[in-house]
């Protein structure tokens, strides 16, 4: 609550992986999805530039699997929905 998309980008990026972002993360696009009648997320995506070397770490295994970087257009199917919404949509990455 009160933060800002940059502030929560920092912290969540932080919280879930490890990585600390050095520069100011940007907006890049937002999704609206509806999973059911009960269930509606709007995400914000945000974009931001890590060494290329940078290494995600397992910060929360009881949520996550594990993290890897994948080329934009090799994502695994299937996607969660408003990743695939992102991808349906207008913006690219670059």
């Amino acid at each position: 609550m009160g933060e800002s998309f940059e502030e929560c980008a920092i912290r969540e990026v932080e919280e879930e992986t490890g990585i600390q972002i050095a520069s100011k993360p940007e907006f890049a696009y937002a999704v609206n999805s509806i999973f059911d009648a009960t269930t509606h997320y709007v995400t914000v995506f945000m974009r931001a530039e890590v060494p290329l070397d940078t290494e995600a770490k397992l910060m929360e295994p009881d949520k996550c699997e594990g993290w890897q970087w994948v080329e934009w257009d090799a994502l695994p199917e299937p996607l969660f929905l408003p990743l695939q919404a992102l991808k349906d949509s207008p913006y690219r990455p670059f």
